[in-house]
């Protein structure tokens, strides 16, 4: 329940962040031909790995801090660190 949870608020920040992009705030640079968001795509695929493998570190209750194993993929752009984040 906790981690549906936590997904949802990641999902209303960033559609927060597509919205204020779309208004002119923030115009964040975009990567020709990468695993970055398109135009109208939504969540890329990098973070929706991140996202799955964080719900699953959750639920198994795996070794290692969930949370800062999520992060640390986002800062990767879906590597996770396995030898952090693991089943027991």
């Amino acid at each position: 329940m906790e981690a549906a949870q936590i997904l949802k608020t990641l999902e209303e920040l960033d559609k927060a962040a597509q919205s204020a992009t779309l208004k002119g705030v923030d115009v964040p640079e975009r990567e020709e031909g990468g695993e970055g968001e398109g135009e109208g795509e939504g969540t890329p695929e990098w973070k929706k790995k991140c996202m799955a493998l964080y719900e699953e570190c959750q639920e198994k209750k795996w070794r290692g801090n969930c949370g800062d194993c999520f992060r640390y993929c986002e800062g990767q752009r879906g590597t996770w660190p396995f030898k952090k984040c693991r089943e027991r």
